[in-house]
């Protein structure tokens, strides 16, 4: 599928969601972020994971699991998440903040 951009390939990948879910992921919208707000983050994280369907997200670089924790408490997401943290200390705070999260998956990995 070379040369096919997302947007052809599914069409309710928007504008919405290469700013949303991109650029805003990254920021979860913390003050003086360029990017959404956390609520709006969510909203249209929320309406695209449900539009595509989405059953399991990556979590590259996981740090201690705040994006994951966005996901589940703001979002709503109860799908697959596997998050890949290298460093022992994040990890490791990550690993207990998801002990009992059954659908989440941490290698404690660089990719």
């Amino acid at each position: 599928m070379s040369g096919v951009s997302v947007s052809t390939r599914w069409p309710a990948i928007s504008r919405a969601f290469r700013t949303t879910a991109i650029r805003g992921g990254a920021s979860l919208g913390r003050p003086g972020a360029r990017y959404f707000n956390r609520v709006t983050l969510a909203s249209n994280l929320r309406h695209l994971f449900k539009s595509l369907d989405v059953n399991c997200v990556l979590d590259i670089g996981a740090h201690r699991g705040e994006y994951a924790e966005f996901l589940r408490s703001s979002v709503g997401y109860r799908g697959r998440i596997v998050s890949f943290e290298p460093t022992p200390q994040s990890f490791d705070a990550m690993a207990t903040r998801f002990r009992h999260d059954p659908d989440w998956l941490g290698p404690d990995c660089a990719l």
